[in-house]
């Protein structure tokens, strides 16, 4: 089914099997469609959108970024989302009068993560209450640890910028949480075999670093007493 049509109303709970829109349409109610839905237009639901395959905005494609599509935005029945943009702001989210939480990771059922912002600044979170933690002990052998880091100087491939920091899984050998994912680990992309890149979490450094510091100033005060 195609509806093109530059503006209308339709009543409560239309139900359609396969829709495109071109110009403006506004639902006074619920809508429900069993199959795909691309909008050229705009589209205004003042209840419930029920979708159960994929929604396109301003492209045709399922997967904009994955295609180095200039723009638009894929929802998945899968949970995922896709945002793809030439230039400008990609995602803008907002918070309006007053701080706090703005972005919230889950895992499974709990919360792991945020991001939470105030007038001035944001703060990227996880999670450190102390009700999640037990058996704490002191970190010891810091000073060792950082000396077997190896930070470097490189220039990444893409676009030749060089940067100081570290090879993942170089660092994950001395600090383990702070890396995710496995050296030279593939996984397949549509169909396609493609790099699953390291990432590395440079935060989780800083307990050891601190640790290193207070071994260092307890040496320090030893050989000046």
């Amino acid at each position: 089914m195609s509806i093109k049509q530059s503006g209308g109303v339709f009543g409560r709970n239309p139900t359609f099997n396969d829709v495109t829109i071109e110009g403006q349409l506004t639902f006074d109610g619920d809508i429900d469609i069993n199959s795909n839905l691309k909008i050229d237009g705009n589209l205004e639901v003042t209840n419930n959108a029920t979708i159960d395959n994929t929604l396109l905005v301003g492209t045709d494609n399922n997967s904009p970024v994955g295609n180095n599509i200039a723009g638009g935005i894929a929802l998945l029945p899968n949970g995922s989302a896709q945002y793809s943009r030439e230039s400008g702001t990609a995602l803008l989210v907002n918070r309006k009068s007053s701080e706090g939480e703005l972005v919230r990771w889950n895992k499974d059922a709990s919360a792991v993560g945020s991001i939470s912002v105030t007038s001035s600044a944001t703060a990227y979170n996880t999670s450190s209450d102390y009700r999640l933690k037990e058996d704490d002990v002191a970190i010891t052998g810091a000073t060792e640890r950082v000396k077997a880091l190896r930070p470097i100087n490189f220039a990444w491939k893409i676009d030749g910028t060089r940067v100081d920091g570290f090879f993942a899984h170089e660092a994950g050998e001395v600090v383990p949480e702070c890396v995710s994912g496995l050296k030279d680990a593939m996984r397949t992309e549509d169909g396609i075999e493609v790099p699953h890149y390291q990432g590395i979490d440079h935060s989780k450094l800083v307990p050891i670093l601190v640790a290193t510091i207070q071994e260092l100033e307890a040496r320090i005060t030893a050989l000046e007493a």
